[in-house]
C-alpha cells in the first residue's frame, strides 16, 4: 500500500512539473524588432502579448558568444521607454546622464546618454544578482526602431 501511494505521488508531482514547461515551438512572439549596424544585430526584442524579451551579446567578451537577456512587461516598456523619449529630447546631456530603471523581475536596466558629433546616443547595460551584461550604443533612430516607435 505504501508502495503504491508512493508512486502515485509521484506520478502526480512529476505530472504538475511537466506542466509548468512552455515548449519554445508553441510560444512565437507576435513581432521582432532589432538596432543593427551594418547587418549585425546589436539588440533584438520578441514581443508577446504579456512581456517582451530584449537579448543582445555581452560586450564583455569578445571571442565566446555570450547572450544577456532581460524581459520588460507592456507596463515597464512604457514607463522605460518614455523616460528615454524624454532623454533623446534634450538637445545636450550632462556627463554621465543616465538612469537605472529596475524591473519587475530584479534586472537593473543601467542606461547611459551621450551626444558625439550631433548624434544622441543610448547605452544599456543590465544587472541582475551581481552579474553584469554590457550591451552597445545606439542611436536614437536605431533606438526608436528596436522599441517600434513610428513618430518622426
Amino acid at each position: 500500500m505504501k508502495k503504491s501511494l508512493l508512486l502515485l505521488i509521484t506520478l502526480l508531482s512529476s505530472s504538475l512539473i511537466n506542466a509548468q514547461i512552455i515548449d519554445n515551438k508553441t510560444l512565437q512572439p507576435k513581432m521582432t524588432t532589432k538596432a543593427s549596424i551594418m547587418g549585425a544585430t546589436l539588440i533584438e526584442a520578441n514581443w508577446y502579448d504579456s512581456f517582451t524579451s530584449f537579448t543582445f551579446q555581452d560586450a564583455k567578451y569578445k571571442i565566446l558568444d555570450v547572450q544577456a537577456r532581460f524581459i520588460l512587461t507592456p507596463e515597464e516598456i512604457d514607463s522605460f521607454y518614455g523616460e528615454v523619449k524624454n532623454r533623446f529630447s534634450k538637445n545636450e546631456y550632462e556627463e554621465k546622464e543616465g538612469f537605472i530603471f529596475q524591473t519587475k523581475e530584479g534586472t537593473a536596466i543601467h542606461t547611459n546618454f551621450k551626444k558625439s558629433m550631433g548624434t544622441k546616443s543610448l547605452y544599456i547595460a543590465i544587472s541582475k544578482n551581481n552579474v553584469v551584461s554590457l550591451g552597445m550604443y545606439l542611436t536614437e533612430k536605431q533606438t526608436k526602431k528596436l522599441f517600434n516607435d513610428q513618430s518622426k
